[in-house]
């Protein structure tokens, strides 16, 4: 097993790219693996480009967003599918966007977990993308490296809502009790969080 990490992220804010720059820096990084990223010369960042201008005035300058460049090229491995579905159900509605956005959190999990953890000696996951690969890395005997930005959801609800009982005047619409009828579901149980998982 050589002591390299694979940097799973479904996303490529700024915060990650410095974290896979720093494990490349080091020597460390075996593959930054994501969801999409905009290149502007391929067929589909041309194809994207070309029919995003219908929406956005400068359809360069959102793409160039989602754009990784912090790492080189041949680090970088995407698999655009699963976020273009994500973009394209988010149009529908919130509930239809969240729905779709759960089911390619996991699909852009199973891909990392099948394609690019062997040989590896840790899988660095992020927040709910990456359950299936620290299965995977765990019954290897390799490492997970968990980032999670803020708590699991369902903790965070378990603090907030004695409060929300104690001040529910102050209490927005859209976090009162009666428009969360999934907090009950086991799904948002800490427990079914890769975080019970993960060495770091």
């Amino acid at each position: 097993m050589t002591d390299t990490v694979v940097f799973a992220h479904p996303g490529c804010a700024p915060v990650a790219q410095h974290g896979a720059r720093a494990l490349h820096e080091a020597g460390l990084l075996a593959a930054y693996v994501t969801t999409f990223n905009y290149e502007r010369t391929s067929s589909l960042g041309r194809f994207l480009r070309f029919s995003l201008r219908a929406r956005y005035r400068d359809s360069e300058k959102q793409l160039a967003r989602r754009q990784i460049t912090e790492l080189p090229v041949e680090l970088i491995h995407s698999y655009p599918l699963p976020e273009m579905i994500r973009m394209a159900a988010a149009q529908v509605g919130p509930i239809t966007g969240d729905l779709v956005w759960e089911r390619t959190e996991k699909w852009f999990d199973s891909i990392v977990s099948r394609r690019h953890l062997s040989g590896t000696a840790a899988v660095y996951g992020y927040e709910h993308a990456c359950l299936q690969s620290f299965r995977t890395q765990k019954d290897r005997g390799g490492l997970c490296l968990y980032e999670m930005s803020t708590s699991h959801h369902g903790e965070t609800l378990d603090i907030l809502y004695p409060e929300f009982e104690k001040h529910c005047d102050c209490v927005p619409i859209f976090l009162s009790p009666q428009t969360w009828p999934r907090r009950r579901c086991p799904c948002w149980q800490p427990s079914f969080s890769p975080s019970g998982l993960s060495d770091i």
